[in-house]
């Protein structure tokens, strides 16, 4: 028995659910017929008739850390990757990894004039520029599904997420359009994803009232002087301006798209650009003669405190526990007069926890206790407990966690007092050089052409050392990237609900209008379904259904055939 076969039986006046249609198969059967239909359009839309546009055009599972990545577990991309870069494959005319081939084929798509805010018509230029052949009805549609798919879910994500989460999920869905992926938080780099080839790129969506664009010293000098997680040459910024009003799923508007670069050549054109207190981030040292600027000359923060989540100390590269815990158990040991204390020096080990601080309360220690040392359970609870709190492990443990804490918080002190020391001078303007004699030094480093001298004095300069923020403002990108003979513009997006039902209706008459029938037989056969569930299995409404799925069926033949 087929899906219909078993649906119509399902349905019929004398049946009730039985084992052969489980959930699982009524979802199937469901996306077996929705599976060659997810195009729609129409002739004059309406109210009613735009829910089903937007709904008909495939909604895809949105997740920034299943879109984000290439490959999961097992090398092999997530479901809701493979199911994004189907769609997305099919958005713009190349498999090139750059995103202005990208934007040249969206906006030829759909757009609209500057000027006049109309909507511009689709011809054989924009058709071609969007990579639509016509004459091959099949892609055609699954050209047009990918463009009306990506649009969608780019308005989705700015419509479902606050401006944070959007941001994290921009990016991912940005990485998937480009072939690469997205950079986890804390890879101590700018770039927020990666093209095919593996080029990095750092996004940021802002609002057009906002634009300006801003990062870490550190990371940007480590990156393009080879010491980051990703060093590279040269680091592209894709800077979106979005201009959205309204909200929820009545937010629309543009998203404006630049692009600009730092490099060797250009960093010091960018960084001197904006001026004010954030000039201040390319002072160097002063020199021992007190006035002019030392481009070797380091003023560092002390190493951050020794703790107990692992970091590293002094050269033995051991947590700081570790290292401290042979002489703190002896000293236990000695205090309690425990004879043959080296026997519970393993047991003791295990009950100072994965961090070396032990445990909060006493379950915890019992119960370790009790599996190493099965001895001290007894008949009753109280006596159990009376054991535990009695054994050599227990009592050695307890006074070596009290006095590695009592180490650690004098460690933490002393390593504070050196490091406001240090930082105080680190981080004084008064130890550094004007900023005018700064620049002068290092244009003189950066004309000279040795790339590790000029490194060495940014890794020097007042924002590097103290992890200052630099920041552009759009002219100065503009007039920046102008000067190198590149444009920073690149395009612009429409987003929202009413843009994309104008993308239907511009597609109308390449699309074949029996798709749109499909789904306004779906929209009833959904509506039935429910009915037919939540209002106690009754007659009329599968019969509905019913004659919903037969007109699906042939309905669906007849366009598999045209196609």
């Amino acid at each position: 028995m087929d899906n219909k076969e078993i649906f119509a039986d399902f349905l019929s006046e004398d049946k009730k659910p039985f084992p052969d249609l489980s959930f699982e198969s009524l979802v199937s059967l469901i996306s077996e017929q929705m599976s060659v239909f997810d195009p729609v359009l129409q002739e004059e839309p309406t109210p009613e008739d735009m829910s089903v546009v937007w709904n008909g055009i495939p909604e895809l599972q949105m997740s920034e850390l299943a879109w984000g990545a290439a490959t999961g577990e097992g090398e092999n991309p997530s479901d809701a990757r493979i199911q994004l870069e189907r769609f997305l494959d099919h958005v713009g005319v190349s498999r090139k990894d750059d995103i202005k081939v990208k934007l040249n084929a969206l906006e030829s798509f759909y757009t609209k004039s500057e000027k006049t805010g109309k909507t511009k018509g689709v011809g054989k230029t924009s058709l071609a520029r969007a990579g639509i052949n016509v004459d091959d009805p099949k892609e055609t549609i699954g050209r047009i599904i990918g463009y009306l798919t990506f649009y969608k879910t780019l308005t989705m994500i700015l419509q479902n997420f606050n401006a944070s989460a959007a941001g994290f999920t921009f990016e991912s869905f940005i990485a998937v359009l480009l072939g690469g992926e997205q950079i986890p938080t804390g890879n101590q780099t700018i770039a927020d994803l990666t093209s095919k080839t593996g080029k990095p790129i750092s996004l940021k969506l802002l609002t057009e009232d906002a634009p300006n664009v801003k990062g870490s010293m550190t990371d940007l000098v480590d990156d393009l002087a080879g010491r980051g997680s990703m060093p590279v040459e040269r680091m592209e910024y894709l800077v979106c301006l979005k201009n959205l009003s309204g909200e929820g799923q009545a937010l629309e508007g543009v998203i404006k798209f630049y692009r600009f670069y730092y490099d060797y050549e250009n960093m010091l054109d960018f960084l001197t650009a904006t001026g004010g207190k954030y000039a201040n981030n390319l002072r160097l040292p002063l020199g021992e003669d007190g006035v002019t600027p030392d481009a070797n000359r380091q003023l560092r923060y002390t190493e951050p405190v020794p703790n107990y989540s692992g970091e590293s100390i002094n050269d033995d590269n051991q947590q700081w526990w570790q290292a401290n815990f042979e002489e703190t158990f002896q000293a236990a040991v000695d205090e309690t007069g425990i004879e043959n204390g080296e026997n519970y020096k393993q047991s003791v080990l295990a009950l100072q926890n994965d961090d070396g601080s032990g445990y909060k309360n006493f379950a915890q220690y019992a119960e370790i206790i009790a599996s190493l040392h099965p001895e001290v359970v007894a008949s009753s609870k109280a006596a159990t407990e009376r054991n535990i709190k009695a054994h050599p492990s227990f009592v050695l443990a307890r006074i070596t966690n009290a006095t590695l804490k009592q180490l650690h918080k004098k460690l933490v002190a002393s390593a504070k007092s050196a490091r406001q020391e240090a930082g105080a001078s680190a981080a004084s303007p008064s130890n550094y050089a004007s900023i005018e004699d700064s620049v002068k030094l290092l244009r003189q480093l950066h004309a000279s052409g040795d790339r590790e001298a000029f490194f060495n004095a940014m890794t020097n300069s007042y924002g590097y050392v103290t992890r200052k923020q630099w920041i552009v403002t759009g002219t100065q990108i503009e007039t920046v990237t102008k000067s190198i003979g590149e444009e920073s513009y690149l395009g612009r997006l429409f987003i929202g609900q009413s843009y994309v039902y104008e993308m239907v209706n511009l597609y109308r008459d390449i699309m074949n209008e029996k798709v749109f029938d499909i789904f306004r037989e779906l929209k009833v056969l959904t509506a039935s379904l429910n009915e037919f569930f939540t209002g106690g299995l009754q007659r009329p409404a599968a019969q509905q259904a019913i004659n919903s799925s037969d007109s699906i069926g042939e309905k669906t033949a007849k366009v598999e055939k045209e196609i």
